[in-house]
């Protein structure tokens, strides 16, 4: 049974562990890649500690404390090439030290202790010496602990300013901010929770506000306690004795995460159809329901262009009712699979159907897979099963084996040639320690390795065939975002639950993931009898979905928003139809998350993170830049929202606030807070029915001027470049070359007196008035307009 507190004895509360640490350093050396420490533990056993430099940046710290090799490589990382950096190696009276030229690396002599400065000779990362009562530590310096078996584990253990927010570790629910919190990086299934630190994905990467950030590169179990055990000193332990981490500085939380994203990947660009709107339920039980769920979505006019299919298609799914994949069509209930993906691509709508890495015994895929060997086996040579009490009776697909991952791939390809857009990558997690991979490894060290091989594999198969790729992942970790998207998994179906999803979402994406989403309405409610949403909880969680890098509806029963009254529907379709029109934007931040590695969805703290309340919003988020998003986690619509510092515009009304302020609210069920912030620009794009009703060559284009705004705009062909500034009494607006039609809206650039164009614009037309100034004109190359004032 899952334990919602798993290992929940803090890393140096172990009474029958044996604890040693470093306490000084005996020499140094420069290595061809890096520089050796001499360190010794305090039972005079002698300890290299390895750093290497790979920009000026990043370092790799690595020591065995079993006296082992510390070659080491991961799936979590891509191929990098380090910068040549040419750091000398120094030796005072005290300690040795280099320089990288924008960090400072010392190694004090005695007592052992590791500090790293910025470029300013700011401590930004130090090792922690002790933090104990009299004789008795409540902490121990780096080093390792040994079990009564034997058992090591490496652990390193740094200091904590008073004032240090910490965030990352994944999609983790109970808070954004990590400071005082204790994760075990463990991936597991929540089973229907998203209100304990539980988590599908484990990513073992955090960022500190003191300015860097920490990425342990290991598969092993780990424990973080960052603050939680004492309030002075972070610690990490690994289950093995090999510790492994990069150490990753930068001036900003948005620096250190695109250089996170330098070691482990950036997300490629989503094909645009995977932004518009997802519908899915637990379960369409045969095909006549997917055709009429679709029709009903197009004669009702509210945009739609995915559906998923949940376990029912699969034949022996009908036949066990349990969550495994033979790949295999039930087509008692959805006969002529050809002719019912071609039927749904004729209304514009693409499928993506359900599946894990499990295999029902007694199938042809698994008694293939057992004779072949691709299944993962247990130490006696016989074949594994999940650690899941649903699953009994089936194997595991060993994705280290590529004669395994080829086998699957063509089991995907030929669903892919009938038409298949996607696949849900459900369920992963289920690994048990005791099993014997095709790589030699066991499960005690795939464990949190196996979710991203499953997803690559699964994600490839579709990119080789369609060259544009979209996956539906639970599972994951370090490098997922390279395999997009991520969900929450199995919401609760309650506020508590919506409120979870937007932590998770939050805390992944400074834990390096570019794109998320979440089930609208709640996957399943806790109260016996599993109730469906209240419609106010519906309506208040698809405006939040709807306003989500990726928006799918889903959960145990119909999702439909004809299941939840006429106001449900009608508001639904309003916020659809708003997405809609943000497609372009998004598919904008997905070009950026593919050069950056920056989120889609922000927190506040990334966009703002000097300001002092920032750490602590985690109820509000950006969409993009731009947008700032509230939503209501209440059947009341009481919200009070933060803005900071600057001018924020309502989208709705138009109405200024000034910033930094907190606005206590009453919204109404047809609402939800969304303000655009100052010096911004935000293209839209038409009403469409589907991602590709209407080509991308006309766009409403909404400017927010203070001083200077900016906005590169993709569409799949190309780019066009928006820029607007502020100079006196006029503005001053460029647009890159394009052959598009532009109603540009200056909001609050009140009674202009006369607007100039130059450059390649035609049938050019504007008014201006009290709310601001509106200008419609042709492009057909660069184009400059000047507004007076």
């Amino acid at each position: 049974m899952t334990s919602f507190q798993p290992d929940s004895t803090p890393i140096f509360a172990h009474a029958d562990h044996r604890y040693h640490f470093l306490v000084r350093c005996v020499g140094a050396r420069k290595e061809s890649d890096g520089f050796v420490f001499e360190g010794v533990l305090d039972n005079d056993e002698p300890v290299p500690f390895v750093v290497n430099p790979i920009t000026p940046h990043i370092i790799r710290i690595r020591y065995n404390a079993a006296g082992g090799g510390i070659d080491h490589d991961t799936p979590f990382t891509v191929p990098y090439e380090p910068e040549e950096i040419r750091a000398d190696l120094h030796e005072d009276e005290a300690a040795y030290s280099f320089e990288t030229g924008a960090m400072t690396v010392r190694v004090n002599k005695s007592p052992w202790q590791m500090v790293v400065r910025g470029g300013d000779g700011t401590i930004v990362f130090q090792q922690e010496l002790w933090d104990r009562a009299f004789v008795i530590p409540v902490t121990y310096p780096t080093g390792y602990s040994a079990d009564l078996d034997g058992r090591i584990g490496a652990h390193e253990t740094f200091s904590l300013e008073s004032n240090e927010h910490l965030f990352g570790l994944g999609p983790k629910y109970m808070s954004v901010n990590k400071r005082g919190h204790r994760a075990v990086m463990w991936c597991a299934d929540t089973f229907g929770t998203n209100t304990t630190d539980l988590s599908y994905i484990s990513v073992p990467f955090f960022l500190s506000s003191r300015g860097y950030g920490l990425f342990l590169n290991h598969g092993s179990k780990s424990i973080f306690e960052l603050g939680s055990y004492s309030a002075v000193g972070g610690s990490i332990w690994v289950d093995s004795p090999l510790m492994d981490y990069y150490l990753i500085i930068g001036k900003t939380p948005a620096e250190i995460l695109m250089r996170y994203a330098q070691l482990t990947g950036r997300p490629p660009v989503l094909p645009k159809w995977a932004l518009g709107v997802w519908m899915s339920r637990c379960r369409y039980l045969d095909r006549a329901t997917v055709e009429t769920v679709v029709e009903r979505m197009r004669s009702l006019e509210i945009p739609l262009d995915v559906v998923n299919i949940d376990p029912a298609w699969l034949k022996a799914w009908v036949e066990t009712t349990q969550p495994g994949c033979e790949f295999e069509w039930n087509t008692a209930d959805f006969p002529d699979p050809d002719g019912f993906l071609r039927g749904l691509r004729e209304h514009h709508v693409r499928v993506c159907l359900w599946e894990n890495p499990y295999v029902p015994g007694g199938t042809a895929f698994y008694e293939e897979g057992k004779q072949k060997g691709y299944l993962v086996k247990k130490p006696d040579g016989s074949l594994a099963e999940p650690d899941h009490p649903l699953c009994s009776g089936m194997g595991l697909i060993d994705y280290t084996n590529p004669a395994a991952v080829e086998w699957v791939k063509e089991a995907h390809r030929r669903l892919l040639r009938q038409g298949v857009a996607a696949f849900k990558t459900d369920y992963g997690e289920g690994i048990p320690e005791d099993t014997v991979f095709h790589n030699g490894e066991t499960g005690r060290e795939m464990h949190n390795v196996y979710p991203l091989l499953y997803n690559r594999a699964v994600y490839e198969a579709i990119e080789e065939m369609n060259r544009e790729a979209i996956l539906f992942g639970r599972s994951g970790g370090p490098g997922s975002q390279r395999y997009p998207i991520q969900w929450a998994g199995d919401s609760q179906c309650n506020f508590a639950g919506m409120a979870g999803s937007l932590k998770g979402g939050l805390s992944y994406a400074l834990s390096g993931g570019a794109w998320w989403s979440h089930d609208i309405g709640g996957f399943v409610n806790p109260v016996e009898g599993e109730p469906p949403p209240t419609p106010t909880l519906y309506i208040r969680w698809a405006q939040f979905g709807l306003l989500s890098p990726i928006t799918r509806f889903h959960g145990i029963g119909p999702r439909e928003p004809w299941e939840f009254g006429e106001e449900a529907l009608e508001i639904v379709r309003k916020f659809a139809l708003l997405r809609s029109r943000l497609i372009p934007y998004l598919y904008s931040y997905g070009h950026e998350a593919s050069q950056s590695g920056l989120p889609v969805m922000r927190p506040v703290y990334l966009e703002f993170p000097d300001d002092p309340h920032a750490p602590f919003e985690e109820l509000e988020y950006f969409l993009g830049r731009e947008l700032l998003v509230a939503p209501v986690f209440n059947d009341a619509g009481k919200v009070t929202v933060y803005l900071p510092k600057g001018t924020w515009s309502d989208f709705w009304t138009g109405t200024l606030h000034k910033g930094p302020a907190f606005l206590k609210l009453t919204v109404p069920i047809d609402s939800i807070p969304l303000y655009v912030r100052e010096d911004s620009i935000v293209p839209l794009g038409k009403e469409m029915q589907y991602a590709k009703e209407h080509p991308w060559d006309e766009f409403q284009i909404g400017v927010y001027l203070k001083r200077k705004a900016s906005f590169t705009l993709y569409d799949g062909t190309g780019m066009v470049r928006f820029d607007a500034v502020k100079k006196g009494r006029a503005v001053e607006f460029r647009i890159s070359p394009s052959h598009k039609t532009y109603d540009i809206v200056f909001h609050k650039l009140r009674n202009a007196t006369a607007v100039e164009g130059s450059g390649s614009v035609s049938d050019m037309q504007w008014k201006s008035g009290e709310d601001g100034t509106r200008i419609s004109l042709k492009a057909a190359g660069a184009i400059a307009l000047k507004i007076r004032v």
